[in-house]
């Protein structure tokens, strides 16, 4: 009984197989594709990207271009989208760090910062409020600190240690995360830069620490493509 249900689902099994391993190919295609086009500039040369590192020297502006602030870190959401910021008024001797969420304060990237819709006055009688949102703002687990995403280390599913992340590169006017330049840590890959779409990784928390995980796909396209560097 048990070798005639085998000889049964044998057919299905071994189709099962030979459809798998196309669809993988294809797959795998498609991340060497996209990770190839990312990568045809050297990521921390090509003009279209600004370094979460260039952006987090920035200054706080306020709608009347006055420096009103240092800009401390920048929170995103999965998608790479800007979710809040953290800032210091320390120009306007307001001391506590605050989060201010980008819409509601009608927040725009500048070349040499973000700047906001709020006058002086405005801001101060707004601080209360963006007081008690700190809380709301630092414990959301599904928003990720730029400076906290910088070091983190990089897995493939399969459990292959890849490298860490170097930068998080974001569109020239900072309004949005589009990709994770990776320092390559593998075999022997070791400096070699490779960028990754940001919305491909899995950003997630643990013990403190945070990590990045990406598809077995993304990391044979990271390995290839660092090879041929």
């Amino acid at each position: 009984m048990l070798a005639r249900s085998f000889r049964l689902l044998a057919p299905a099994f071994l189709l099962m197989i030979a459809t798998a391993q196309p669809l993988h190919a294809d797959t795998l295609n498609r991340s060497l594709e996209t990770l190839s086009e990312l990568n045809r500039i050297q990521p921390l040369q090509n003009p279209e990207y600004s370094t979460g590192e260039k952006l987090l020297d920035g200054r706080i502006l306020d709608r009347k271009n006055k420096v009103v602030g240092e800009l401390h870190d920048i929170l995103l959401t999965p998608g790479g989208e800007v979710s809040s910021i953290a800032v210091e008024f320390n120009r306007l001797r307001l001391g506590a760090e605050v989060y201010l969420g980008s819409n509601e304060l009608q927040i725009n990237p500048v070349s040499n910062g973000y700047a906001l819709g709020l006058d002086d006055d405005q801001i101060k009688d707004a601080y209360p409020e963006m007081l008690a949102g700190i809380e709301s703002a630092a414990g959301n687990s599904d928003i990720f600190s730029v400076r906290k995403i910088v070091g983190a280390n990089v897995k493939a599913r399969d459990g292959r240690h890849l490298g860490t992340v170097d930068q998080v590169l974001f569109t020239g006017n900072g309004a949005r995360a589009e990709a994770l330049y990776v320092a390559m840590k593998y075999g022997t890959l070791r400096g070699e830069g490779v960028a990754i779409p940001f919305g491909s990784a899995r950003i997630g928390y643990k013990n403190g620490q945070t990590s990045v995980l990406v598809g077995d796909d993304i990391a044979d396209s990271m390995i290839a493509i660092a090879k041929n560097d």
